[in-house]
């Protein structure tokens, strides 16, 4: 027994040896003292900050028409929170928004072989994708796989609604406006190996939610927009299967969905620093993505955790418990990218937001050293910082590719579907697209068709 106890003392002193050369934990997150660290730890409230989520964003729901004429509820709730937490001087700072598309019914169901709901916008609004058109369809169903070129051809698909496991963007605009369908419905899911009931947000183009920035017109006239639907993978799984066994599926669509003017509605609030001449420091988050397009994670939950922060700061430095900062700290959320670059350029704030800075100062990006690079078919992607600069400076681009009459399809692509710039061949015109952040986009194409040269 001596023994066993001598070992474990021996074991606690070593613990206790390397324990104490290890960095005290609290220097890892922060550079303010234990003290001050033990009051922010106990003031702040992740419970509170849920219960913001769980109000505001707890669920994907239908917008109403009397938030469009007056104030949105996520402003509203938060407006409120915020002055029951003491800020006296929270601005409600609004500007135009345009036009927004906004969903008043949407429902698919199954008429034959059998009589059962596919999709409800009363049941969950993401099953609709934005920018669907009003109007009533029924058409048998045509499955289409991932609904890529190969996919399609050869289909006859006029005044069918096509069953797609890709994009129900990308497949409504090959499937409708190319080859007349009559809708999409997409079994697509975001994760469906994770969680088989989650579904994404859709678009098909007709008003986006308000976010702005709409492509510039095709070469050739497209076929009006109609609607696309969005069905669980588990659900569409079944409905998949069924029709690889080729059963005839017919189905029934209607969908009431208007325009409604907006305007970008924004709340600032502040915590005024001791030095009004020191300058701010600006957090920000944003309330949702267009207007009808509302998420938890994207990004309610960062104004919840703003709000929460401020309340934490407001208290303990008026109760005495920290300090009073030397910078004003400036709080402000609304619409994504739309909203705060609007009260930005308004109050000459620009940049805000740290991910910003490199497009005002490319100077401070990291960069390659290389000053040319070659591609060749097997190159796919690489990182950013690896890559040209493209859509950052001037370029010369040289590209050695066989092309037919009226060729389509892209050369390069940068970015991704929130931001970047893309070459392509369109019908044989050469187009170069720039997407600012889906806040503006630039397009320029050739005069012309390019003809081949042999």
């Amino acid at each position: 027994m001596k023994k066993r106890a001598l070992i474990a003392c021996l074991a606690v002193v070593a613990l206790g040896v390397t324990a104490g050369a290890q960095m005290t934990p609290w220097l890892q997150w922060t550079l303010l003292p234990k003290t001050q660290m033990s009051e922010i730890v106990g003031e702040a409230s992740g419970e509170n900050a849920w219960k913001m989520i769980m109000e505001t964003g707890g669920y994907d729901k239908d917008r109403s028409a009397a938030e469009f004429a007056d104030l949105f509820y996520e402003v509203r709730f938060f407006q409120d929170r915020l002055k029951e937490y003491g800020f006296k001087d929270v601005e409600l700072a609004k500007y135009p928004g345009g036009n927004s598309w906004d969903a008043v019914k949407g429902e698919l169901w199954e008429v034959t072989p059998i009589r059962q709901k596919l999709a409800s916008y009363r049941d969950m609004a993401a099953m609709l994708a934005t920018g669907s058109v009003t109007g009533e369809a029924k058409g048998e169903l045509v499955w289409v796989g991932l609904g890529r070129p190969e996919d399609l051809k050869g289909k006859d698909l006029a005044g069918k609604i096509v069953v797609t496991e890709g994009s129900a963007g990308a497949v409504h605009q090959a499937a409708v406006r190319t080859m007349g369908a009559a809708g999409v419905i997409s079994i697509q899911g975001t994760r469906p190996f994770f969680d088989p009931l989650q579904i994404g947000w859709a678009n098909v183009g007709g008003g986006g939610g308000g976010r702005g920035g709409a492509a510039a017109a095709p070469a050739t006239p497209l076929k009006p927009g109609t609607f696309a639907f969005q069905i669980p993978p588990r659900d569409g799984e079944y409905l998949k299967r069924r029709l690889m066994a080729n059963q005839k599926i017919v189905v029934e669509a209607k969908v009431i969905a208007e325009t409604r003017p907006t305007t970008l509605q924004n709340l600032v609030w502040a915590i005024p620093g001791t030095d009004p001449s020191a300058g701010e420091i600006i957090f920000s988050a944003h309330l949702y993505e267009g207007f009808v397009k509302m998420g938890g994670n994207d990004d309610i939950s960062g104004c919840a955790t703003l709000v929460e922060t401020a309340r934490t700061l407001k208290t303990l430095i008026d109760e005495g418990r920290l300090p009073r900062p030397k910078r004003t700290i400036r709080f402000i959320i609304g619409p994504e990218f739309s909203g705060t670059g609007a009260w930005a350029k308004a109050n000459k704030a620009l940049p805000i937001g740290g991910g910003l800075w490199t497009r005002f100062h490319p100077e401070d990006m990291i960069t390659s050293p290389y000053k040319s690079w070659r591609f060749d078919a097997t190159t796919t992607r690489m990182p950013e910082f690896t890559a040209p600069g493209l859509g950052k400076r001037s370029n010369h681009v040289a590209i050695d590719v066989e092309v037919g009459e009226e060729a389509c399809g892209v050369l390069y692509a940068l970015g991704g579907a929130s931001g970047g710039l893309s070459v392509y061949m369109d019908k044989g015109q050469l187009v170069y697209e720039y997407n600012m952040l889906i806040i503006d986009r630039y397009q320029a194409r050739s005069s012309a068709p390019i003809r081949p040269t042999s």
